[in-house]
């Protein structure tokens, strides 16, 4: 495989600012188009620009559009100065070939190159860098102006915070329904290698936050086991947003009402936190013990975090509020 050259080199398994600059430039896209790649060299007199391998005549580097005269080059970190030559006030080009282009392929490419750089005339002035992002060059302001495109507000749920729950878990709870939580396809979106997709407690499809919490077979279980203690219907969900719809619609008063949504809440958490010690510590998953965790955590929060309520463990238990 013929070794890769980028116009802004980074390692991909390092670390640093710079490295987390390039790859962070490489993913943010707007318009189709990255926020690296508007950046290009604008031609001075041609000595500190790389012809082949940095975008200065266009946004592709010529070495991506012509791939068999690359190939040829004898010094492929050559800058446009060593190429575009002056001769007597006349523009020549200076090659440095391994071998003679010949081929059909290279002789069309060459041809094609010549043709492309017949305007490019090299000045006293240095080179510089330019961002084609914003008509006014680069600034803070104007990349600010040009990253909200990034972001549809309205595609993201609103959840409705639950105000005896923590921080933590209400934010947890929206991350989870707009899927952003570190789960397996999440990583493999990101082209983040997995040894698998497969949902860890499951096995049985991949894994998202929607199936974690509402397709895997024990989460499932679980829910039948929530709804008979909350004396509510069976829950039967889709995906995240469905759960913290259903206090909504399960017919109690709203003392239970608000019992309910955090009950749902502390349940996905609770999942979410037996998947990771599955994950990284082995431990097997137990819904007894997720069901345990929810009553006693749930209890806890509830009657310290919940204004005005008598609540008591045995209460609590049979889900008796009122």
């Amino acid at each position: 495989m013929a070794r890769q050259w980028e116009s802004y080199p980074a390692l991909s398994s390092g670390g640093g600012v710079w490295t987390e600059m390039v790859k962070l430039g490489k993913m943010v896209k707007v318009d189709g188009a990255t926020f690296i790649s508007l950046i290009h060299s604008k031609i001075g007199n041609g000595k500190t620009t790389r012809f082949w391998m940095d975008p200065w005549h266009c946004e592709t580097p010529l070495r991506r559009k012509f791939p068999a005269l690359y190939r040829l080059e004898g010094d492929k970190s050559c800058k446009v100065a060593d190429r575009v030559l002056k001769n007597g006030g006349v523009r020549v080009f200076g090659w440095n070939w391994k071998n003679t282009p010949s081929t059909a392929l290279e002789t069309l490419e060459l041809t094609d190159l010549i043709t492309q750089l017949r305007d490019t005339y090299l000045t006293d002035a240095a080179d510089s860098w330019i961002w084609s992002g914003s008509s006014v060059g680069f600034s803070a302001v104007a990349v600010k102006a040009w990253m909200p495109k990034l972001i549809d507000n309205n595609s993201l749920f609103a959840l409705k915070w639950c105000r005896w729950l923590p921080s933590k878990c209400n934010i947890f709870m929206w991350r989870a329904i707009n899927e952003r939580i570190p789960t397996k396809m999440a990583f493999a979106k990101r082209n983040i290698y997995t040894d698998n997709t497969a949902c860890p407690l499951c096995e049985e499809g991949d894994e998202t936050a929607a199936h974690l919490f509402t397709g895997c077979g024990c989460s499932c279980g679980l829910w039948q086991m929530i709804a008979r203690w909350c004396g509510i219907p069976p829950i039967f969900a889709f995906d995240a947003r469905d759960l913290v719809d259903i206090f909504n619609s399960c017919g109690r008063p709203p003392a239970y009402k608000e019992a309910i949504q955090g009950i749902i809440i502390i349940t996905c958490w609770r999942i979410w936190k037996a998947r990771n010690e599955l994950v990284f510590k082995g431990k097997k998953v137990k819904i007894s013990e997720i069901i345990s965790d929810v009553k006693s955590i749930g209890f806890l929060w509830y009657k310290h975090r919940k204004k005005e309520n008598n609540c008591t463990w045995v209460s609590w238990c049979k889900f008796n509020l009122m």
